[in-house]
């Protein structure tokens, strides 16, 4: 069995990643009175599923010195 190296090895990130691209592709198309709202909420929402993936998988880069993960 393959070692996973990085967060870049697992299934779910580069599904997730895909997905997020996705997402931000069919929001370019929304009306643009919903462009600063609806739209750039629904982009930032389908990002944070690979930041929290990432953040997961090297648990160092969501420290911030309190010892807390």
């Amino acid at each position: 069995m393959e070692r996973l190296r990085g967060f870049e090895d697992l299934d779910v990130f580069r599904r997730a990643y895909r997905v997020s691209l996705e997402v931000h592709r069919a929001s370019l198309g929304f009306p643009s009175i919903e462009q600063r709202a609806l739209a750039d909420q629904i982009r930032r929402a389908s990002k944070s599923i690979c930041v929290n993936l990432v953040e997961a998988r090297v648990p160092s880069l969501s420290n911030d010195g309190d010892g807390i993960g």
